[in-house]
């Protein structure tokens, strides 16, 4: 039966976010978006994992202490993810799960770390206006580098610090006052999948329009 299925219990486990499960016993199976019922929860997972880490640093009183440790984990992951990524994640495979990708830890967690540091250094950090012109010329330069990816782990927090700087009034003009990026981030996937299976079953790309 439906509730005696191991798949059942597996997506139920999902709940815990410790490992993320997307299948549901006979649900979205010949979708053509793929049987997952909620692709969006896999950055949940990633999410507690990381503020879980940001609540036992903030056990450590000591502020340069904190600045060094997050440092030193975001240059570990960094050279991981650029020199080792696919040995590392093969080994981590059989230690862990079959399924275990790496990407998250090595790019969006690096990334974390970096507004870590942003946050304790914001009293030193300036945002200079040429940046508006500089940041498009080194994306263009990062791209024909030899090192692409680093050379985002620098240009992506500096377009955010900008435009958080700098664009706050008219981004404030666009959004509703009640924040529901993430609410349609976490459900939108869900009702990509209806929308596929009953209403654009012919075309499922016409479910972006």
């Amino acid at each position: 039966t439906y509730f005696s299925s191991h798949t059942f219990y597996q997506y139920l486990a999902t709940c815990s976010l410790a490992q993320v499960y997307y299948s549901l016993p006979g649900v979205f199976t010949h979708s053509p978006l793929g049987p997952s019922v909620n692709a969006s929860l896999w950055s949940l997972s990633l999410e507690l994992k990381l503020y879980l880490g940001l609540l036992l640093l903030s056990f450590i009183r000591r502020r340069k202490i904190q600045i060094f440790l997050v440092a030193i984990a975001a240059l570990v992951l960094m050279t991981a993810g650029l020199t080792a990524a696919a040995s590392l994640q093969a080994t981590l495979r059989r230690l862990l799960w079959p399924q275990f990708v790496i990407s998250p830890y090595t790019e969006l967690t690096v990334y974390f770390f970096i507004g870590i540091l942003c946050y304790h250094l914001r009293r030193t950090i300036v945002i200079p206006n040429y940046l508006l012109l500089a940041l498009p010329a080194l994306y263009l330069v990062s791209v024909r580098g030899r090192f692409p990816d680093l050379a985002y782990f620098i240009l992506v927090p500096a377009a955010v610090l900008f435009v958080a700087v700098n664009g706050t009034s008219a981004l404030r003009r666009l959004t509703p006052r009640a924040d529901l990026s993430y609410g349609l981030y976490v459900w939108g996937f869900v009702m990509q999948q209806l929308v596929v299976n009953y209403v654009y079953r012919g075309n499922p790309y016409l479910v972006f329009f």
